[in-house]
């Protein structure tokens, strides 16, 4: 029995622009890795750096069909492998990710996992094509400390950022299916994700007009509190996020650092003015590989 997890997004670029992001050695350490080096008619595919999990071995070339689809083993031993297919649609070409692990023996929310990992490298692959940039790269712990501690630099006035953390109409673009938010200390914070206050945010904490948002969350059981920071600088604004305290929750902990790397990314382009393409509801794991063609 195979495990799968798969992801989808649209790009507004060509076929042609996405395959040289996944195959030329300069833009993979722009967006996924620290060192490339890649020969297409010999097998080779190696990828490396903190940019990746600890447990990514990548080295080897399985597939590949030029500016269609591209198959590369995960591990070392071969046990995963990590499809893209691009399916050009007028002026974007949709994007799939295929995580294939060919045992069940997985570990504990490996699915999970999996499925925030490429979340989040398929929002980064998107915004290099689509901007020549990247917003936020996660450097992987396999120890991370049990408070989250990331910062992003966005080209928006420290106000825009603040509305798009606070305004229903706003947080609906990149990160809420049906946003409420009341705007005072005590009021309640919900995207609308499913029971409010059982996983998820669920009421504000602080609140400070332009500079600070606070509210609690709630994660296998335990509460704990996100914290936005936002203060100008000379090209727009930085944005603090702080998440904790896990304390030895090592997993959730994990977990909630990819899912936030993801969503800051996610925000990033929504302060661009560029759309997601794909809504909290809108990706899950797959239950089988999609089919070619």
């Amino acid at each position: 029995m195979s495990l799968v997890v798969a992801r989808f997004v649209e790009v507004q670029g060509s076929a042609r622009q996405l395959w040289q992001a996944l195959t030329d050695p300069w833009q993979l350490t722009a967006w996924f890795c620290d060192e490339a080096d890649v020969n297409l008619e010999s097998g080779l595919y190696r990828c490396a750096g903190p940019h990746l999990p600890p447990e990514a071995r990548v080295e080897r070339l399985l597939a590949w069909e030029p500016e269609r689809l591209l198959t590369f083993a995960w591990t070392a031993e071969g046990d995963e492998t990590v499809t893209f297919r691009l399916r050009p649609a007028g002026t974007v070409t949709r994007l799939e990710v295929t995580h294939l692990r060919h045992r069940d023996d997985a570990p504990p929310n490996w699915r999970i996992l999996t499925d925030c990992l490429w979340a989040y490298y398929t929002v980064l692959l998107k915004q290099w094509v689509e901007t020549g940039r990247t917003g936020f790269r996660l450097p992987f712990d396999p120890n991370p400390p049990s408070v989250i501690r990331f910062q992003l630099r966005c080209p928006v006035a420290p106000e825009e950022v603040f509305a798009a953390l606070t305004r229903p109409d706003r947080l609906e673009k990149w990160i809420a299916n049906r946003a409420q938010v009341e705007p005072w200390a005590g009021g309640r914070y919900d995207l609308g994700w499913g029971a409010h206050g059982e996983d998820g945010p669920g009421h504000i904490t602080r609140w400070e007009e332009g500079r600070l948002l606070g509210y609690t969350w709630f994660e296998s059981g335990r509460q704990t509190e996100v914290l936005w920071r936002i203060r100008p600088d000379a090209e727009g604004a930085v944005v603090e996020l702080e998440h904790g305290d896990f304390g030895d929750q090592v997993a959730t902990c994990l977990g909630c650092r990819l899912g936030w790397a993801d969503w800051l990314n996610v925000l990033w382009l929504h302060l661009l003015g560029r759309p997601a393409s794909r809504t909290w509801r809108g990706v899950v794991p797959a239950a089988s590989v999609p089919p070619e063609g």
